[in-house]
């Protein structure tokens, strides 16, 4: 029935449809099956424009509280509903089904209850939907006598359509007497701070209040109770939050936390428990890692809970600016900052006297760096040029990432049109796609009214304007696009999807395929192309202007058929950081007239991105390399040359990590950096034992393949990360590196105070279940005093040791030495590709305490898999021989 509902709505009004929604969302994520919808497959096959892409859908905001509610237990399945925790649909781990109407909460359960072996559900209903008509649900559930539980998602707005307030709305504990009275055996009060409620609040007699860490435990509880229970997740929208704040009518949070990227491990169990946008994957010398992307953050702090001792809590100081405000002060400041009527030519001194303007936790371009400011100053104080022969009118697309400003600039672009006397059309795309999913624009701007579509047909865009290159090079935009008519301007920024984040094991694609797929449904050789999510952090500290960068490229590419004027008199309309605004459209045009500016800039302030969709490495160590160390690579890789700093080194390396490298220099830059620091990490004997093992491979390597390295980069690389494992001494060594309280200081202040967040296993046995925060003075005094204990690592006297987690890392060792060994004397040319595989899945080993076990299961999983796979190729070698020879 379902199939032949979908064949008529393709065949009535056409598969673009289907354009609304991700790939398949309908079969993958409606109905749990694969539904054969007709011309669906067709429609979204990537094969015309190269290999299929990953899909950027709609995800949850930086620390929204649906990241953590909607977490179901083990064992359980979750019914969905109205509301912006709907996305979880698109969240396979959080095992919730199906979608109702307003209201009709839980009515599936109550009619399928008397029907299947489940004994109980849980129903998302969020707080707007409560108030409106979800308490008529509740009132059937408790009159069925179904066995089910209603987590009510308490975040005080409706965020899904603007952050209203409900009407109708109580309080929590008023709330929890309603649900009482309503019938509700039990209802437990989840909140991310108890504390905000005082000793005195009257609450429902069956009412039980716990923090969110318990709130899997509560679930657990719950669903065993016979009858209807709730549990009122209480925790404020994120995007509310961060709007109260920023208009200083909430208090933000006096610290920050960001990652000490050599301590991480990259295991992503941060990201796990927080389903974070803001915890961002970065390529590193020594690996993936992840960083806090301080910018988007909105200081949830979930991803505390990651098992893990790299988190380091930064104090950040008010500023002086600081200060409340009435609502008439804001309204007065809001208005001093959309400038003047008349800004004048440049407006940047302006913009960075408002990015030193209140709350800033992070250090503003000024601070950090003058030279670009200059640099930038005078690439914009003289009138640009105009763009020749600009057209009269055009149909515009523009594709981003829902949230970031899509959507404004459309409106920006409008505005300037009927600014100049002109007429458009409009056509935006609202929604979930609003939500870290791919947003979508249409822009018709034309000199006559026209009685048309507001939608750009097939082929019939003029210009692109494209904010995100993975949203970009989806089929939904290029199909729009002509090789003979369209150009487009291009970010070259790269941000992960929400599915990337939550899983190290998918990556961003190659920048060059991108690049491709737009290219070639456009007039490339008109293209421009800027890196303007790197500039407009780096130089606004802020994302939404690299929109504006990208529309002050098209503008001076002559792809915009309105005027500079327009666009910069319908930025001070818009009235929102109006300054930052015409400063970012003004640099986005002095771009294309200077292309060499793009590179001045970064060259200055360092790109923070890299063609790989992840974030650049950290400055490493200029500590001078060994040189005994040294030569023994030198005989490894064949060749000699000067030794590089470990900064040097580390550089090379991360080039090696981004790119797949099998000559000598990849092996050389690998060897470099992990061969010093082993002498860091144990003694030059430990560096050597390394080295040797290296030799022994390339050596063989050599005899069977010539100068390709990949195997030799495999082993160089997984070897390193097996013997440099994590313990306590080398934890204390890593906090201690000058590079750690460096970067912590360039990002926020030299006067910034740290503090480690930590649970040392000893405290886990005693019961302690979360982690303590231990000021930078007695930390680093405590880390002071294990660092040279390091030289104890593996004696009798290494009280740490003797731990079955010290023991299984010691035996992985020398169990990837045997495999090693006894892989090279196996190998041959045919069986070269399947000995790099196994090689490099010791890389799965990542993380801590139970994280590291669970993934050294895994490993060993997959290496029994691929050893038997290499018998049985040499079962089949030895057997075609055999008949040969017969």
């Amino acid at each position: 029935m379902i199939s032949v509902i979908a064949d008529l709505l393709v065949s009535r009004l056409g598969t673009e449809v289907l354009e609304t929604f991700p790939r398949n969302y309908v079969s993958r994520n409606l109905f749990r099956t694969r539904i054969p919808v007709k011309g669906a497959d067709e429609h979204f096959t990537s094969e015309s424009h190269g290999s299929p892409l990953p899909v950027r859908t709609p995800f949850y905001c930086s620390g929204c509280p649906h990241n953590r509610s909607n977490v179901t237990p083990e064992g359980s399945i979750t019914l969905g509903g109205i509301g912006c925790h709907s996305m979880s649909l698109f969240i396979p781990t959080r095992q919730v089904e199906g979608l109702t109407q307003m209201g009709g909460e839980g009515g599936t359960w109550v009619g399928a209850a008397s029907f299947v072996s489940d004994e109980h559900r849980f129903q998302n209903l969020g707080d707007g939907t409560l108030f409106h008509s979800g308490s008529l649900a509740i009132r059937q559930a408790v009159a069925s006598g179904v066995n089910i539980t209603f987590k009510i998602l308490y975040n005080s707005v409706v965020a899904m359509t603007g952050g209203q307030s409900a009407a109708g709305e109580t309080s929590v504990p008023d709330l929890t007497m309603l649900l009482a009275a309503e019938g509700v055996r039990r209802t437990v009060v989840v909140a991310d701070d108890i504390e905000k409620y005082p000793a005195n609040t009257v609450w429902a007699a069956n009412v039980e209040l716990r923090p969110r860490v318990d709130i899997e435990e509560v679930q657990r509880e719950l669903r065993e109770v016979p009858g209807t229970t709730a549990l009122i997740y209480d925790q404020a929208c994120a995007a509310d939050l961060r709007k109260k704040r920023r208009r200083r009518q909430v208090e933000a949070p006096k610290f920050r936390v960001v990652i000490n990227e050599r301590v991480c491990e990259g295991c992503g169990d941060c990201a796990r428990v927080s389903n974070c946008l803001s915890v961002f994957p970065v390529e590193t010398a020594f690996g993936e890692k992840t960083r806090i992307h301080q910018e988007s953050c909105n200081q949830d702090f979930t991803c505390m809970e990651g098992n893990c001792p790299s988190f380091v809590k930064v104090k950040v100081s008010p500023s002086k600016q600081r200060r409340s405000m009435s609502r008439n002060n804001r309204q007065s400041e809001n208005k001093e900052d959309s400038g003047d009527k008349n800004p004048g030519k440049n407006p940047i001194s302006k913009t960075w006297q408002l990015l030193s303007r209140g709350d800033h936790h992070l250090r503003t371009m000024g601070e950090r760096s003058k030279t670009a400011e200059k640099i930038f100053a005078e690439a914009t104080e003289k009138p640009l040029p105009e763009p020749s022969h600009p057209p009269a009118q055009a149909e515009l697309l523009l594709a981003g990432i829902g949230g970031t400003g899509v959507v404004t600039v459309s409106q920006i672009l409008g505005t300037a049109a009927m600014l100049d006397n002109k007429h458009c059309l409009g056509l935006d795309q609202t929604g979930l796609s609003q939500k870290g999913g791919q947003v979508i624009s249409n822009l018709k701007i034309t000199l006559e009214p026209q009685a048309a579509s507001n939608r750009v047909g097939t082929g019939q865009a003029d210009t692109l304007l494209l904010f995100d290159q993975l949203a970009a090079a989806d089929d939904v935009v290029l199909n729009r696009a002509s090789a003979a008519r369209t150009v487009a301007s291009i970010s070259t920024s790269v941000l992960p999807s929400g599915e990337m984040i939550t899983n190290p094991n998918v990556d961003f694609p190659q920048a060059q395929q991108l690049h491709d797929r737009i290219a070639s449904r456009t007039v490339a050789s008109k293209n421009c192309w800027v890196d303007a999510e790197s500039l407009s952090r780096l130089l606004f500290k802020s994302q939404p202007p690299a929109n504006v960068v990208v529309v002050g490229a098209a503008y001076q590419s002559g792809q915009l058929p309105v005027s500079a004027k327009s666009i910069e008199e319908a930025i001070e309309i818009n009235g929102v950081a109006a300054q930052v605004n015409i400063a970012a459209f003004r640099l986005g045009r002095a771009l294309i007239v200077d292309p060499s500016l793009q590179d001045k800039l970064l060259a200055v302030v360092g790109s923070e991105t890299s063609g790989s969709g992840k974030a650049k490495p950290r400055r490493a160590s200029t500590r001078r390399a060994n040189p005994q160390i040294s030569v023994l690579i030198d005989e490894i890789v064949g060749e000699s040359s000067a030794s590089p700093t470990l900064f040097e080194a580390a550089q090379a390396a991360a080039t090696a990590a981004r790119l797949t490298h099998t000559d000598l220099a990849a092996l050389r830059d690998v060897l470099e950096l992990r061969a010093q620091d082993l002498v860091a990490y144990q003694s030059k004997k430990y560096a050597q034992r390394y080295l040797s093992v290296v030799a022994m491979i390339r050596e063989r390597e050599q005899e069977v393949i010539g100068q390709n390295a990949t195997l030799s980069v495999a082993v160089a690389k997984n070897l390193y990360k097996l013997m440099a494992y994590k313990d306590e001494y080398e934890v204390a060594r890593l906090h201690l590196l000058p590079e750690t309280s460096s970067y912590i200081k360039d990002d926020f202040s030299s006067k910034a105070k740290m503090s480690y967040l930590l649970q040392p296993p000893v405290f886990t046995k005693l019961g302690l279940s979360s982690k303590i925060s231990i000021p930078h003075w007695l930390g680093s005094g405590l880390f002071r005093i294990l660092r040279p204990m390091r030289k104890l690592r593996g004696t009798f006297l290494d009280i740490f040791g003797y731990t079955s987690e010290r023991r299984l890392e010691r035996k992985l060792i020398l169990d990837y030495i045997d495999i090693i060994n006894e892989l090279s004397a196996q190998l041959t040319e045919e069986n070269y590709s399947l000995i790099v595989e196994i090689a490099e899945l010791a890389d799965i080993i990542r993380g801590y305490d139970t994280v590291k076990l669970a993934s050294v299961e895994k490993y060993l999983s997959e290496l029994t898999v691929k050893l038997t796979e290499l018998l049985e190729t040499h079962a089949e070698s030895d057997q075609e021989m055999l008949v040969a020879q017969v």
